[in-house]
């Protein structure tokens, strides 16, 4: 066993530091700088050593950090940028240890140059720091001669400078940047070690990184790391989040996508409606995964709906390729290597949730169902209302149409507390579903065509879910009201003595839609706003509405109502219906936070492949008698 020394020489390094906001003082413009050096970093091996790599730790025993130049107002830079005395922006006043960090108070310029800086600092918009050090000796501290990593220990360091930067390097990119300064002596000492070590000569020096490899991997880590701060402001994250991931040591792409999964758990993406395609945009690279994916799909869709998808040029690149193809295309852009890959392999690593296919299945499937579910009329969204319920317990609905009427209040006197009326009506939300698995064999088979057109099958699906749910059940099929008493019923003044459609049956029900009375007998003065007929009366009505008579007369209905059209009505059924800001009637509701056909992927532990579920939480009611007239026709 030896003990050996070793001289060299050591490029000085750059090691990332943070804010401390607190210590902010505006008056003598200082502020603490904090750095935490307790990790190990690795490093890689010195030229003529036969270590290959180890990890560096920096000492913090006050006899082992060279403190004076900090002490005596090392500079604090722009950037590291020591080629010009403007880019000296302040000074380090004073350097101290805390337990294992190393602690320094600097001075800002009161130059007027450099009073934007200043401000971003107290503003929090600049957090980042990074002190430049030396290191002169290092001692060899690994647990055995058996291990493949040495560790080290910097026993006598130097800090040479602080500096403010825009974005820290990765704090896990496995090196540490080395600057451009005149490389210095330093000495290692090899501990524990029965291996005979080469005698070095004197143009070996430290190989970590040449420094145009540290400036090209800077500029990598910086821009890395600038696009994900970006993507992080542009969703509303806190900068936390963008710091936590910056230091994850994940792909930009990965970093991406978990910004991307954040925003989705955010108050903000909840609040959008998901009846309607909805992307955020995050900006920088996630704007480029987000592009390929869109381009995929695009192109996919393009083949089996051409009409309907048109190619851009965002899709020209997977334009006429099979789906095996640009799984394969995918897993190549996110740095797979596929050329000895099977169809097989390509299929089963492109169903990995790191891949892009995932989300690119998922919005094939998105993009149909949305298709499918828009394309099915739903008159009752005309006259309906819309709501939201916090959870599928049965709710409780106060028409507003009982509400206290005001009273007369005499000089002096009180105003008397109203009760609003309770109708009693009840309703509930239930939960509708079904899923769609695009499997190996859909992908091989190249089958995406028939799977997107399936989607839309379940897409007008729902839609006509709800048009059950919410008109035919709740109104067309005259259910019970909280009374007992039919939804159209003659007590409830709702109901037309059956007559044939024609003017003087219109005008009828408008005279008792106007005359409708509330709980307390007040008459209510309703407008018709729509007139709702079978498609057998759709002639007859759009005559009763027109400007002009048959005869080229006054139409006394003519403009009056908007006209609704459904085949779910029996032939001669109609129906007027009042203006819903005047009176509330059909209402609907989705659960909170899931507004329309809500669509989830997930990998199917039973399925080669991932399973697609769209699922509606739904339930409406008639919630006031009071809102249209019914007419049964004779």
């Amino acid at each position: 066993m030896q003990t050996k020394k070793i001289q060299t020489k050591a490029p000085s390094f750059d090691l990332d530091g943070r804010f401390e906001p607190k210590s902010i003082n505006e008056e003598t413009r200082t502020v603490e700088m904090v750095f935490t050096t307790s990790t190990p970093v690795r490093m890689f091996r010195f030229k003529g050593w036969s270590v290959e790599q180890f990890n560096e730790i920096l000492s913090m025993e006050k006899d082992h950090v060279r403190l004076d130049r900090m002490m005596k107002g090392a500079p604090l830079l722009n950037s590291h940028n020591r080629n010009d005395l403007a880019d000296q922006i302040g000074v380090v006043e004073k350097a101290w240890i805390d337990g294992e960090k190393l602690i320094g108070r600097v001075r800002f310029s009161k130059n007027k140059e450099v009073d934007a800086i200043w401000n971003n600092v107290k503003d929090g918009i600049i957090r980042n720091g990074s002190i430049g050090y030396r290191v002169h000796s290092y001692t060899d501290e690994s647990e055995n001669e058996e291990v493949q990593v040495k560790t080290l220990r910097a026993i006598d360091w130097e800090p040479m400078e602080m500096s403010l930067v825009t974005v820290p390097a990765d704090h896990n990119a496995q090196v540490r940047t080395s600057s451009n300064e005149t490389e210095h002596d330093c000495e290692i000492i090899i501990k524990n070690s029965n291996e005979r070590i080469p005698e070095m000569k004197p143009v070996d020096t430290v190989a970590l990184v040449s420094p145009t490899e540290a400036d090209k991997i800077r500029k990598e880590e910086r821009e890395k790391s600038q696009k994900i701060v970006r993507a992080v402001r542009q969703a509303k994250l806190p900068q936390t989040f963008a710091e936590e991931i910056i230091a994850s040591n994940k792909s930009l792409e990965d970093c991406l996508i978990m910004v991307q999964e954040k925003w989705a758990e955010s108050d903000a993406a909840k609040s959008i409606s998901s009846a309607t395609a909805t992307r955020v945009d995050l900006g920088g690279g996630l704007d480029e995964v987000q592009t390929r994916r869109e381009g995929a799909i695009e192109a996919i869709l393009h083949r089996s709906f051409p009409m309907e998808h048109k190619l851009t040029e965002k899709g020209h690149k997977f334009h006429n390729r099979s789906a095996i193809e640009i799984a394969r295309m995918v897993l190549e852009m996110n740095g797979t290597r596929t050329e000895h890959m099977s169809r097989n392999e390509i299929c089963q690593r492109a169903f990995q949730s790191t891949s892009d296919f995932p989300a690119i299945l998922e919005g094939i499937a998105n993009k149909r169902l949305q298709a499918g579910y828009e394309s099915v009329p739903q008159v009752f969204r005309k006259f309906a209302v819309e709501t939201t319920l916090k959870d599928f317990k049965v709710s409780s609905v106060a028409s507003l149409g009982e509400a206290p009427a005001l009273e007369k209040v005499n000089e002096g006197g009180e105003i008397k507390t109203g009760v609003i009326g309770d109708t009693k009506e009840q309703y509930r939300l239930y939960t509708y579903g079904k899923k769609l698995a695009f499997t190996r064999e859909t992908i091989i088979n190249d089958d995406l065509g028939a799977m997107a057109k399936i989607a839309a099958a379940f897409g007008r699906a729902a839609a006509h879910l709800e048009n059950t749910v919410a008109f035919k059940e709740a109104m067309l099929d005259n259910p019970d009201m909280a009374d007992a008493v039919d939804l159209f019923h003659a007590s409830h003044a709702n109901l037309l003595t059956p007559a044939a459609f024609d003017a003087a049956s219109l005008s009828a029900m408008k005279a008792m839609l106007r005359k409708q009375t509330d709980d307390k007998a007040q008459v209510m003065d309703l407008s018709a706003r729509y007139l709702l007929v079978s498609a057998e009366l759709e002639g007859a009505a759009r005559t009763l509405l027109a400007n002009q008579s048959t005869s080229g007369g006054f139409n006394v209905h003519g403009g009056s109502l908007e006209l609704l059209v459904s085949a779910k009505l029996e032939a001669k059924d109609s129906y007027i219906i009042a203006d819903p800001s005047q009176v509330e009637g059909l209402e609907y509701a989705y659960l909170e936070g899931a507004r329309g056909l809500q669509i989830e992927t997930k990998d199917h532990p039973d399925t080669l492949g991932v399973i697609v579920r769209a699922y509606l939480d739904f339930g409406a009611k008639v919630v006031n008698h009071r809102f249209a007239v019914f007419n049964t026709g004779a």
